[in-house]
């Protein structure tokens, strides 16, 4: 955490279950940006931060990933978080 300043919002590529975002958030009260391709993740993001007590205008969450190509991309979770995976 020591590279995240109080001044900028951070943004996480990847969120997964949120858990870094989460610390982040309280490491420094800053608004995040969470991007996560699995859309099944979303709800349970947003359910640990309110359970932890996170604004809700702290932070957004994206259902997206981001590519150095321009195309269209697609995730395939294949039944479990850890497996999944763009395709």
């Amino acid at each position: 955490m020591k590279y995240l300043t109080k001044e900028l919002p951070i943004i996480e590529l990847g969120t997964s279950l949120g858990f870094v975002a989460l610390n982040a958030i309280k490491q420094t009260n800053n608004k995040i940006i969470c991007l996560e391709a699995n859309k099944k993740l979303i709800s349970l993001i947003e359910d640990i931060f309110e359970l932890n007590l996170v604004a809700s205008n702290q932070y957004q969450i994206l259902n997206c990933a981001l590519s150095h190509i321009k195309q269209l991309l697609y995730f395939s979770d294949r039944g479990s978080n850890e497996l999944g995976k763009l395709v």
